[in-house]
């Protein structure tokens, strides 16, 4: 409980750019987790030929590929690879720029108070005080920013693995199809 109180304690110590700051934070960690399982998907299908071959079929069919020859397998699995990573990798994109902005918005929150506390000089003390405060939304920012970062290096391990496991069953699907 006590952690909680001093967390919460030097949230309010952030001032404006605080919320603002967690708000972003919480939605970078939705988009990395909501990336992440979906990868984590991914590798379950590729893990069994007959389920890949299943989603294979089944995104074929919603983008009218109707004969599934060798040249139109070819066509589907480098649409359905495109599309996929187009999705993962925009939103990665999306996640290292809030990993990017966080701690500029930590900093930023930190020379507004500087500058609020510099224009009010009269106590050495306060001065202090005040420094030792504004500097908490740069914790803040730093904080933040750090586990989207982790998030992104783990989404990057796993679509290499997708990936992998991907080309893998492409192969012995086309194979099986020129057989």
């Amino acid at each position: 409980m006590n952690f909680i109180n001093t967390a919460l304690t030097h949230f309010a110590a952030g001032g404006w750019i605080s919320p603002a700051i967690a708000v972003l934070a919480l939605y970078a960690y939705y988009l990395g987790f909501l990336v992440l399982f979906r990868l984590l998907r991914y590798n379950s299908i590729c893990k069994k030929l007959k389920d890949f071959e299943f989603a294979f079929l089944d995104f074929a069919k919603r983008d009218s590929i109707k004969e599934i020859s060798f040249e139109d397998a070819k066509k589907g699995f480098n649409l359905l690879r495109s599309d996929i990573l187009h999705r993962v990798n925009s939103r990665l994109k999306l996640m290292a720029v809030f990993g990017t902005v966080l701690p500029l918005l930590g900093l930023l929150g930190t020379v507004s108070g500087m500058s609020i506390i510099l224009g009010a000089i009269k106590d050495v003390d306060y001065i202090a005080l005040g420094i030792s405060k504004v500097l908490v939304t740069t914790q803040i920012g730093l904080s933040a920013s750090m586990p989207v970062w982790v998030i992104i290096l783990i989404c990057r391990y796993f679509n290499q693995k997708f990936l992998v496991k991907f080309n893998a069953c492409e192969v012995l699907i086309l194979r099986s199809k020129t057989v």
